[in-house]
């Protein structure tokens, strides 16, 4: 290895490193859905229109956290 490359992952930490790149393209990917679903619009929405919207947005939010809990678990104990 020459000077200024770094070492290769390897065993837990390269583990690691994928399933946090994986939770971190499921979040980005969850934030373009919500920003093209469920956040367009909210300036047009009528009042009971919009606490509609809101409680999709809190039912996908507390689903989504249940999972990511999950995963994140499993890469600290992987």
């Amino acid at each position: 290895m020459q000077e200024g490359e770094a070492a290769p992952k390897t065993g837990k930490a390269a583990v690691d490193s994928a399933s946090k790149a994986v939770i971190q393209q499921n979040t980005d990917d969850f934030r373009q859905e919500l920003e093209k679903g469920m956040l367009r619009d909210l300036d047009k929405l009528d009042a009971p229109s919009l606490r509609f919207r809101i409680a999709q947005l809190v039912a996908e939010m507390q689903e989504r956290t249940k999972w990511e809990s999950i995963r994140w678990h499993e890469v600290e104990t992987s």
